[in-house]
């Protein structure tokens, strides 16, 4: 009788939501209509984007997304292990920690990799999970708390499909905030009911909300850690009770919290990266109607509406059988909103007193390990969002008790009509939902080439670093990437490492044998050359030299041997026939460059010549890293007169004889003269692997103010 009982609950609880999330599954799949007719061949891109000058930053940052979700999603099914060893960025060691991980949508991404195994497909699929989502987990947040379908209906549209979702497809690990909902369900059922299952519901919900992007954690940290508290403080003596459970989840979340984030502090230890960028916050102003973080006047409406019932102290969360009354969160919601909109502000001044208030989140930078890493705290303003929607489904409660079905539809339809018709949007929102279609897919001429040709790490060329390279033509490499699966030079993140321009280096040796013998070194197997970037970009210092491929290099040294082509791009297999070892000693110096560096006090660039004097190719020890070094300024009588520790990426690979220019900031000597700055490694004193003459002259005096 009781598993006809637990049956017959089921059955009901699908009935009953089945409609609510139906509908939320319908209007993700309409935001996203343009895409529908061939998923497999078109992304959503915001119209107003197309328009703008920041339609090269969306079009970049939409392929790399593409790519890493498809990445990840394929790799949680091949080896789960190595998802923090992204196949960019090549030869980098846990080149994800670079950037955002995406874990999360990699997760979402599984299904529709094991049925497509088609990057465009995965995508797709996980913008549109996580629309639905977002709108499902504030549903099932309110419906538990006010057991109100309706209300819960309202809330989970208003959030799930607000502008600054809808209007993001390119970025869908900024806005997945889905889990924060279900970890506040599970913690209030925790602390209420204190069952092992409502513990386990928490822990999963936490992780995998950590498994989203650094923004929405942190808004889980200020929104969790506001309700926990909060939780906490009311239930004193049952905390004793709940110690175990609580307990679990602390450690079974934190220990994934520490597995997550570890790599990510090792990558800035060891490449000295992932900090000192400011990070964007939004005005305050934003917040007001017609700005990029309003949240909406229906939302705002409702959520005012729901704090002035609960001023009245009329408590909206109805009895159930399951459970005693309990309290009402309202203005505990509203607080956490307020700490998220803090945080994700410049800052604020106090009226009458005069006093500036710096960003929260500026402050936790300050004692936080790593979030100074964060380049865009604004997207905190979601939480704002979730909040609010939170709220507002207490308003839709209060507004139906009369008239129940007629206020719910005419609120339905004010919400609806905000948030999707454009006129209304663009005015409320200062933004429009409208969505083209872009084409980014690789025609079926150039997916034969890459399948039939490309096996092993790919240097994609031209191959540049600086700004403008990056936003027209890397994310392109990334997604090439996504359909031939092979790592890739190509590197699209927020942070870079000396690795990078290493690689920049030996990308502008290319034709030349040594470039053949140092790539297939490190493990480069092929060069795509694409030849519309060679006519876009001429101003590349090695144009020449890459058109010049179509001459392979010398037989019995390294070369590059033409294998085919599709369109605009040229596949070349890289071939080297010498022995190669990984041995600081062949690095040793022998010659002094020629000519003097002219430096000045206090510090100064001062270039590094360092040559493989050995006759095999070189190739830096494993693991890679910075190099502990020694500076030594010698005067003309022998004597050392300064020394100065440094770090350093000594080269990835040189062919035999090969040499490579290195730049080292160092502390110069205060007295004028001509010097021999010697470089030894600090584990072995007595190899050189750098000398250089250096002429320090007289410091500058600075010019008296008149």
């Amino acid at each position: 009788m009781a598993e006809v009982t637990w049956y017959a609950r089921g059955t009901h609880a699908i009935r009953r939501h089945a409609a609510p999330l139906a509908l939320y599954l319908a209007l993700a799949l309409w935001a996203n209509r343009v895409v529908v007719p061939a998923p497999a061949h078109m992304f959503p891109m915001p119209a107003d984007f197309t328009r703008t000058d920041w339609r090269h930053i969306e079009t970049s940052d939409q392929r790399m997304v593409a790519w890493l979700i498809a990445r990840n999603a394929r790799t949680l099914v091949t080896q789960p292990t190595a998802l923090f060893d992204a196949e960019q960025c090549y030869p980098l060691p846990h080149a994800t920690t670079l950037g955002e991980h995406m874990f999360g949508d990699g997760l979402l991404g599984v299904v529709p990799h094991l049925l497509s195994r088609d990057p465009a497909i995965v995508y797709n699929t996980v913008v549109v999970l996580v629309l639905w989502l977002g709108a499902v987990g504030v549903y099932a947040l309110v419906v538990d708390w006010t057991n109100d379908i309706g209300a819960a209906f309202v809330a989970g549209l208003l959030f799930g499909f607000h502008p600054l979702r809808v209007g993001d497809p390119i970025h869908p690990f900024v806005i997945g905030y889905q889990w924060i909902p279900l970890a506040l369900l599970f913690a209030r059922r925790l602390f209420e009911r204190g069952k092992w299952s409502d513990a386990l519901g928490l822990v999963i919900s936490l992780n995998l909300q950590l498994l989203e992007s650094f923004y929405s954690v942190i808004a889980l940290t200020i929104i969790g850690g506001v309700y926990g508290g909060y939780l906490g403080l009311r239930n004193l003596r049952r905390l004793r009770l709940l110690a175990p459970q609580l307990a679990t989840v602390v450690a079974a979340t934190g220990a994934f919290a520490v597995a997550l984030f570890l790599p990510y502090l090792r990558t800035r230890a060891v490449w000295g990266t992932l900090s000192g960028r400011p990070t964007w916050l939004v005005n305050v102003g934003e917040f007001a109607p017609g700005g990029g973080a309003y949240a909406g006047s229906v939302l705002l409406v409702l959520a005012a509406i729901a704090l002035i019932d609960r001023m009245r102290r009329r408590h909206v969360d109805r009895p159930r059988a399951d459970r005693p009354r309990s309290d009402d969160p309202r203005w505990i919601i509203l607080t956490a909103g307020l700490l998220t909109l803090w945080a994700s502000i410049v800052g604020f001044t106090i009226p009458i007193v005069d006093v500036d208030v710096p960003s929260l989140f500026t402050l936790a930078g300050q004692v936080v390990p790593g979030l100074d890493a964060v380049r865009a705290g604004g997207t905190l303003r979601l939480g704002v969002d979730l909040a609010a929607a939170i709220l507002a489904g207490y308003g839709v409660v209060a507004l139906t008790t009369r008239a129940r079905h007629t206020a719910l539809a005419a609120i339905t339809a004010a919400a609806l009509i905000e948030l999707f018709y454009n006129p209304v949007t663009q005015i409320s929102f200062g933004r429009s939902t409208e969505m083209t279609s872009v084409s980014p897919r690789p025609n079926d001429d150039l997916l034969a080439l890459l399948a039939e040709h490309v096996d092993g790490p790919v240097l994609d060329l031209p191959l540049h670093f600086a700004a403008d390279p990056i936003l027209q033509f890397l994310g392109h490499y990334l997604l090439l990437a996504a359909y031939h699966r092979q790592p890739v030079a190509a590197c699209y993140n927020s942070f870079f490492t000396p690795v990078q321009e290493a690689i920049e280096r030996l990308a502008d040796e290319v034709p030349a044998a040594g470039a053949a013998e140092a790539l297939y070194a490190l493990g480069f197997r092929s060069v795509i050359v694409h030849e519309e970037l060679l006519d876009e970009f001429a101003w590349f210092p090695h144009d020449e030299q890459l058109r010049s491929l179509e001459r392979p290099g010398t037989r019995g040294r390294g070369r590059f041997v033409r294998v085919g082509s599709a369109g605009t791009h040229v596949v070349y297999r890289i071939e080297a026939d010498r022995s190669v070892a990984s041995d600081f000693d062949m690095l040793a110096a022998n010659e002094i460059p020629f000519g003097v560096v002219e430096t000045t006090p206090p510090r100064s660039d001062v270039e590094l010549v360092i040559r493989n004097s050995a006759n095999i190719t070189y190739r830096h020890p494993q693991p890679l890293g910075r190099t502990p070094l020694l500076a030594r300024w010698i005067d003309t009588s022998g004597q050392a007169v300064a020394t100065e520790q440094f770090a350093m990426l000594l080269p990835l690979a040189l062919p035999a004889g090969g040499r490579d220019r290195q730049i080292a900031k160092l502390v110069v000597p205060p007295t004028p003269g001509l010097y021999q700055v010697v470089v030894t490694l600090v584990a072995q004193p007595d190899l050189i692997i750098a000398r250089r003459d250096v002429r320090v002259q007289a410091a500058l005096e600075p010019r008296a103010t008149p």
